[in-house]
């Protein structure tokens, strides 16, 4: 996982786009790829998380990852419970 600040420009599009998520799992376990897909939909749309995620100091996976574990431990205390 990275973070770009500029965007990554796509002449087809009018504005840059902001989020690409790849998902790279073994062949052997389609089950967790789906687990994967199911998180990234629910960063989507969830916007104080993707908020967070773009206020990270560095592009680094290891701020990006903690940004989404803390955003997951709020939720389970108010009792939201994060995707799978």
């Amino acid at each position: 996982m990275g973070v770009t600040r500029q965007g990554v420009v796509d002449p087809s599009l009018e504005k840059p786009m902001e989020y690409i998520f790849l998902v790279l799992t073994p062949a052997e376990s389609p089950d967790l790829q789906v687990r994967r897909l199911g998180i990234l939909a629910w960063v989507s749309r969830n916007r104080p998380l993707l908020l967070k995620i773009q206020s990270c100091r560095t592009p680094e996976p290891e701020e990006v990852l903690s940004a989404v574990q803390d955003r997951e431990a709020q939720q389970a205390v108010s009792g939201v419970e994060p995707a799978p």
